[in-house]
């Protein structure tokens, strides 16, 4: 199934952390959320390494499903599409 996965992370090192990891497995598509698709059990695992690397006190995680009807019925308009992670912002 695909999968959104945002964060807003207070630190600066714990983002970067989540970053890497996210960056293994799914796409940047704007500078807090990545999109991937992922099985039942590589879901859980990813969603257990991110939850490692936070401060659930002062950060944020959201992994929300989205099924194929709902991907076909998504909107999107400009820089929303795709982010570039080449402008050198982590």
């Amino acid at each position: 199934m695909r999968y959104i996965i945002c964060y807003d992370i207070a630190d600066d090192k714990r983002r970067r952390l989540v970053v890497k990891r996210l960056e293994r497995c799914a796409e940047r598509v704007q500078y807090s959320v990545f999109e991937g698709q992922f099985s039942e059990t590589s879901v859980v695992r990813v969603w257990s390494d991110l939850q490692t690397l936070i401060e659930p006190e002062v950060d944020g995680l959201m992994l929300v499903p989205v099924c194929r009807t709902c991907n076909r019925g998504r909107w999107e308009a400009g820089i929303t599409v795709r982010y570039d992670p080449g402008d050198g912002i982590v």
